[in-house]
């Protein structure tokens, strides 16, 4: 059952991809730093702050290279103030969450859930023991890390001012 929920959650996570992209709707990502991969890679001090989730603003250029096929996504971006190039690639599974810009919101469009934490009846679901408040937090910090980083650049944050404003 977790295998077909994980195929499942893959298979939305594309479609939306498809139709966002075929429509040409700007949106951000939300993904897990392992499932990313950066050619040419990033250099050290950008690379660092980012945290265990990393997240990225699809418009413009970047969107327009963005390529989708059944095991990731792939896409241009510029890094840190020097506009640093690099061809994103992103593993399905480590796409979190799809988000778009409504009413001046951020929506979550797709959320993938953790099959494991769904069908294991072992401990029940929302409680949380004190060490997973702490690695929420360090999640948090690491987290506003990675948006530092993304803000760094100077393009990356008018894109986001242009998304605002529409």
């Amino acid at each position: 059952m977790q295998r077909e929920l994980r195929l499942l959650n893959n298979k939305h996570c594309m479609e939306y991809l498809q139709f966002l992209s075929k429509n040409h709707l700007s949106f951000n990502l939300l993904c897990e730093r392992d499932a990313i991969d950066f050619s040419p890679k990033l250099p050290k001090e950008i690379h660092e702050k980012f945290g265990a989730l990393v997240l990225f603003v699809l418009a413009g250029y970047t969107l327009e290279s963005l390529m989708i096929d059944t095991q990731s996504v792939q896409f241009e971006a510029g890094f840190g103030p020097n506009n640093i190039g690099s061809v994103v690639q992103v593993e399905l599974p480590g796409i979190i969450q799809i988000l778009i810009k409504e009413k001046n919101e951020n929506v979550v469009l797709f959320n993938r859930c953790d099959s494991l934490e769904l069908f294991q009846k072992e401990e029940p679901l929302f409680q949380e023991s004190k060490k997973d408040e702490r690695e929420s937090k360090e999640e948090f910090k690491e987290w506003l890390d990675s948006k530092e980083a993304f803000f760094s650049n100077s393009k990356n944050r008018a894109i986001l001012e242009n998304l605002h404003k529409s």
